[in-house]
């Protein structure tokens, strides 16, 4: 596997990720197949999505060094270990 290069510079990505704060708690993004689903309660909407939290893929983000571009990707083995060490598989170039 490989570390993106920007499509503009030609050069590496430095890999990262964007956090979600949920109260006093960060959180990696997510992406979900599909529109967003509303939850209801007695039939109207809370505001709230409903979500299938198994078919979530992390959201594995690189950084151009030199222009600054994001390049984001949705991946299904990004993710925290037992040891709560980051691991994740970069995409495989064309």
């Amino acid at each position: 596997m490989k570390t993106p290069t920007c499509a503009d510079c030609k050069t590496k990505m430095e890999p990262g990720f964007i956090p979600n704060t949920r109260g006093d708690t960060e959180v990696q993004h997510c992406w979900y197949p599909g529109p967003p689903k509303s939850k209801k309660w007695f039939g109207r909407p809370t505001g709230s999505l409903k979500l299938d939290v198994l078919s979530g893929m992390p959201i594995m983000v690189f950084r151009c060094q030199d222009c600054h571009q994001l390049k984001l990707f949705a991946s299904p083995v990004a993710g925290f270990d037992e040891a709560g060490k980051f691991l994740w598989e970069t995409p495989a170039e064309p």
